[in-house]
């Protein structure tokens, strides 16, 4: 999470991402109706070729502006259906005549897009785009911690109105 902030709005979409696990089960989303309609506005937003998928590309200038393009090779190569298929996981592996050898040195760990973060978490099918049945499921685990969250925030006036009381009959107590 710690390279989150950066992405202002997107910071919020890819925490909730932390904290789901097994989203990419084939059950219908179970939204509310105005919810759904809210999400089904954001996709059609996202969605500016209007091929009724989300690719790399619309998830990047989505997720780090509109200048943004997709960085390397997809991070799918071997998840979702390929594995299931016994294709190989990465043909990025092979040696590079031209690239220099990196045997010995310490290699750095390549930078982790929030819209490829996004792929891996929601694509179920393994095609490396969001379909609008994967983005209700996301929509699903997003309205229920926006829920959470409107909760907590309800609690904690709650309990700021009881303590702002209990302090005021204190204060009328020591006249």
């Amino acid at each position: 999470m710690r390279g989150v902030a950066g992405y202002g709005s997107a910071g919020l979409i890819l925490g909730l991402l932390a904290t789901v696990v097994g989203a990419a089960d084939e059950k219908p989303a179970k939204l509310s109706p105005q919810f759904a309609n809210y999400v089904r506005s954001y996709f059609e937003q996202m969605d500016k070729n209007k091929d009724g998928f989300l690719d790399r590309e619309e998830l990047a200038k989505t997720f780090r502006g509109p200048r943004a393009k997709p960085v390397g090779d997809p991070p799918m190569k071997g998840l979702g259906k390929a594995d299931d298929e016994g294709e190989p996981a990465n043909d990025s592996e092979k040696p590079n005549p031209q690239k220099p050898s990196t045997k010995g040195k310490a290699q750095k760990p390549s930078p982790t897009m929030p819209e490829d973060e996004f792929l891996k978490m929601w694509d179920s099918d393994g095609d490396i785009k969001i379909g609008l049945h994967e983005f209700e499921r996301w929509g699903e685990v997003f309205e229920k911690e926006m829920k959470e969250v409107q909760n907590y925030q309800q609690q904690l006036q709650r309990n700021w109105r009881q303590q702002m009381q209990n302090a005021m009959q204190r204060m009328w107590r020591r006249r």
